[in-house]
């Protein structure tokens, strides 16, 4: 998923100029993390005074309240403010409807890392006494996990 990953982001910028910081030929975020470990949705890329600049969810937060492009203190414009608004909402809803059917999650790492998460409360999974007798996708999927690693 990552060499997918690392294609998408090369696929938006079509120029060599990025502010990030580059490791070994990797892209990395302010958290010192290759760009590429987050999943295709939770990066960004914005284009300002002829440089590439790439983020990942975890920086959305920040960059969303300060409206600051933290590597050249510059503002960040509206367009891609209200984009990443955007998509730190749609990852809040996902999360919410988690957790509405009982699957306690926070979604904020790496691919990898989120992953370990899922597998992890899946464990601890207790589908809500509402969506027992429903025969949802999302609940048969849960019940054939829970009933996997109970045992």
């Amino acid at each position: 998923m990552e060499s997918r990953n690392d294609k998408l982001i090369k696929a938006r910028i079509f120029i060599d100029k990025i502010g990030n910081k580059i490791e070994d030929e990797e892209i990395i975020n302010l958290l010192f993390i290759p760009a590429k470990s987050y999943n295709a949705d939770d990066t960004y890329v914005t284009f300002s005074n002829g440089v590439y600049f790439i983020f990942n969810y975890p920086e959305f937060d920040n960059l969303i309240k300060k409206e600051e492009n933290p590597y050249n203190r510059e503002n960040l414009e509206y367009k891609y403010v209200s984009a990443l608004s955007f998509y730190h909402s749609l990852k809040k809803d996902l999360i919410k409807e988690c957790r509405v059917r009982g699957l306690q999650v926070e979604l904020k790492g790496t691919m990898e890392e989120n992953l370990e998460e899922v597998f992890e409360n899946i464990k601890r999974f207790k589908p809500q006494e509402y969506l027992n007798n429903t025969n949802t996708l999302l609940n048969l999927v849960f019940r054939h996990f829970n009933q996997d690693f109970s045992s």
